[in-house]
């Protein structure tokens, strides 16, 4: 689980980084190629993406283990 949240905030960092330059290039504050211009929008969707399935993905396990916590909380007190 750490492994997945902390995948999921590299590849949001990256979007961050991929995404301040397109905006910049969109305002007109600097000219860049269209071409690459377009590829580096697909990798900053493409990292967006990923790192929010990475997120979602982490909070389900996440949630999944408290529930079996709650669970196994709820057996033992039956017993006591």
């Amino acid at each position: 689980m750490v492994f997945t949240k902390t995948l999921s905030n590299i590849l949001l960092i990256l979007y961050y980084m991929l995404d301040h330059p397109l905006y910049f290039a969109k305002i007109g504050f600097y000219k860049m190629d269209p071409a690459f211009l377009s590829r580096l929008d697909w990798w900053a969707d493409f990292m967006w993406f990923a790192g929010n399935i990475l997120d979602i993905m982490g909070q389900v396990v996440e949630l999944h283990n408290i529930q079996r916590e709650i669970q196994t909380a709820k057996g033992s007190e039956q017993f006591s």
